[in-house]
């Protein structure tokens, strides 16, 4: 055997060994007869187990901000409820949303939806609320919303009681 095979063997035992601690908190074959295949078997369950985690601490995570949710007559806000919201608004809006899924499921920061309430699955606003204070809050490209966008955006954040911001001085964190 060559010596990267030698490293490849050693570094998937260490790995197995590793996943099984960490999905059942003991070792329970340290001398496995088919190292790769149960290398292989232990890593879909760490990835499954990784990604009902991250679900469940999203769907926490956007349960709470449902609270500071809000409807009238012309327009709505709300979070997003799961990852598909994140990456279809990150489609409709043509910009790093999708980048922000990860913070969000750690709570790091809060994500909200602005709609038409006649077309409520069109994006029109993404906001980004952070530390209780508007981050950032764009329309698709990051551009600006319009004045009146605006003025019922910052009525929201005077509801919930969260910090709004002058928004021509805003710059997209990842334009």
């Amino acid at each position: 055997r060559s010596a990267y095979d030698i490293r490849h063997f050693v570094q998937d035992w260490r790995d197995t060994l590793q996943m099984q601690y960490q999905l059942r908190g003991k070792v329970w074959d340290k001398y496995p007869t088919n190292l790769s295949e149960l290398h292989l078997k232990l890593s879909f369950k760490v990835q499954l187990n990784r990604h009902r985690i991250d679900e469940d601490a999203f769907k926490n995570h956007a349960e709470r901000l449902d609270k500071k949710s809000f409807k009238d007559t012309k327009y709505l806000i709300r979070p997003p409820y799961n990852k598909g919201d994140m990456t279809d608004e990150a489609s409709q809006q043509a910009n790093c949303l999708a980048s922000y899924i990860d913070a969000f499921a750690r709570n790091d920061t809060d994500i909200y939806f602005m709609r038409s309430v006649d077309d409520p699955e069109k994006s029109l606003v993404t906001v980004e609320v952070r530390g209780n204070k508007v981050r950032q809050a764009y329309r698709a490209y990051n551009r600006q919303p319009s004045d009146e966008e605006l003025e019922w955006l910052e009525k929201w954040c005077k509801r919930n009681n969260i910090t709004w911001f002058d928004a021509e001085h805003q710059r997209p964190l990842c334009a």
